[in-house]
C-alpha cells in the first residue's frame, strides 16, 4: 500500500469517529475539543428536529416547546434514517412513554396508510417506503381509518387513551 492510500484510510477513519461522536455514538476522537463537538452535536439534533416539521407537522406542532428536550433524549444515540423514519421512530418512542398527543397519534395512523416503515435486524428504523397497495386500514385510539385510492374514511371517533 502506498502511502497516499494510507492517508486516505486515515483520513476516512477519522472523519468515521467525527461522525460517530456528533451522533453520540461513540466519545470525542483525540485532538478534538469535547466542548466544541458537543456544540456541533446539539445544533445537529436540533436542525434535525427541526427538519420534521415538514413531514411531521401536527406531531411537531402538538409537542410545543417539549420537542427539543425529547427529541434530543430520544436521538441521542440514534443515527437519522430520514425525516420520515426519524419522525415515525419518534412517535412510536413517545406512544411507548404515553407522550404521543392524540392529534399526532391521528397523524401517525395516516402516515402509515400510505408508507411503510421497515427495520433492520437490531430493530432500528431504515428508510421508508411508499405503500403500493390501493387499500390499508390503521387503527389510531377510539377508531381506525381506511384508504381506498386516494380516499381516507374515518371509522370511530378519536378518543384519549
Amino acid at each position: 500500500m502506498d502511502s497516499a492510500s494510507d492517508e486516505h484510510a486515515d483520513l476516512a477513519a477519522r472523519q468515521a469517529q467525527i461522525v460517530a461522536a456528533l451522533t453520540g455514538l461513540a466519545c470525542v476522537p483525540a485532538g478534538f475539543d469535547a466542548r466544541h463537538l458537543d456544540v456541533a452535536r446539539r445544533a445537529l439534533l436540533r436542525k434535525r428536529a427541526n427538519e420534521l416539521q415538514f413531514v411531521w407537522p401536527i406531531l411537531i406542532a402538538s409537542l410545543g416547546a417539549r420537542l427539543h428536550p425529547l427529541f434530543a433524549e430520544f436521538a441521542r444515540e440514534r443515527p437519522t434514517r430520514g425525516s420520515r423514519a426519524d419522525g415515525h421512530a419518534f412517535a412510536q418512542w413517545l406512544r411507548r412513554r404515553g407522550e404521543l398527543p392524540l392529534a399526532a397519534d391521528l397523524e401517525l395512523a395516516e402516515a402509515r396508510l400510505f408508507w411503510t416503515f421497515p427495520t433492520d435486524a437490531s430493530g432500528r428504523p431504515t428508510a421508508s417506503v411508499r405503500r403500493t397497495s390501493r387499500v390499508a386500514v390503521e387503527r389510531f385510539p377510539g377508531g381506525m381509518l381506511v384508504r381506498r385510492g386516494r380516499r381516507v374514511t374515518t371509522l370511530g371517533r378519536p378518543s384519549e387513551r
